[in-house]
């Protein structure tokens, strides 16, 4: 996988579905940062760098002075913090000992190189300072609402992810386990590795609330023309008021690592 191509590509999917993942995605992923914003424990006038910072989900919630990274400008656009600069985890735009703290939410599944990205943690770092970071558990509990509208997508789209989701598929696979992801912060030279599973409950508001935070990931709701998206909402919907509410709430698991940069 070519890391430039790979992240243009994502930079892509997320920058067309930016006002979508603003408005149906961003508290979803502000309930899923709460684990990883814990763990982080940020103290007031800690200097923090919130890598694939988004819109702000995890970056909302902490205490220090927040710069935020990520390779979507147009994500970027929708992001409140006052000191935030595009460019990508594998070579941050950033001198060397800048941070107390570095977090990423769910943006080590999207890295070709997560070493890479991870060796740039470090060198961001002050000595001593922490990492903490969450990506998704893997494999997933299974979810019935999901498999409904992948298979809508599937129909009406000719297929359930983007390039770039099926990329970041496959990412995922290679750092969503805690032996994984143990192992990889511990080779990169972080020390006080520690890995483990947290599981975030999402009470969807209503059936649609969940179609749309679905259409919003990487791009998905643009492979449909507007014909198809309503025809799939139609379809999804009819389906999914099969589902009980109990079966509609979502109990995802995410790993959450925290490390440091020294000590034992």
């Amino acid at each position: 996988m070519n890391t430039e191509s790979h992240e243009a590509s994502v930079a892509s999917d997320y920058n067309g579905s930016a006002e979508a993942f603003a408005r149906s995605a961003h508290l979803v992923y502000a309930r899923l940062a709460e684990p990883l914003v814990a763990a982080a424990a940020v103290q007031p006038g800690e200097r923090v760098l919130d890598v694939a910072t988004g819109t702000g989900a995890v970056a909302g919630s902490l205490d220090g002075v927040v710069v935020g990274l990520d390779i979507s400008a147009e994500q970027l656009r929708r992001n409140p913090l006052a000191d935030k600069h595009v460019g990508a985890a594998e070579h941050m735009p950033f001198a060397d000992a800048s941070f107390d703290v570095v977090v990423c939410g769910f943006g080590i599944n999207h890295f070709v190189r997560p070493r890479t990205a991870l060796d740039e943690v470090r060198r961001v770092l002050n000595p001593g300072g922490r990492l903490a970071l969450s990506t998704w558990l893997r494999p997933q509990p299974g979810y019935p609402p999901k498999d409904i509208v992948l298979r809508a997508l599937e129909r009406h789209a000719g297929r359930s992810r983007t390039r770039a989701g099926e990329a970041v598929d496959v990412l995922s696979e290679r750092v969503g386990t805690v032996d994984a992801l143990s192992a990889l912060l511990a080779e990169t030279g972080f020390s006080r590795v520690h890995v483990a599973i947290a599981e975030v409950s999402i009470p969807w508001p209503g059936a649609e609330a969940f179609v749309d935070y679905r259409l919003a990931m990487l791009g998905a709701g643009a492979m449909l023309s507007a014909a198809a998206e309503r025809e799939l909402r139609r379809e999804v919907g009819d389906a999914l008021r099969l589902v009980s509410r109990a079966q509609l709430n979502w109990l995802p698991q995410v790993l959450v690592g925290t490390a440091s940069l020294g000590g034992v």
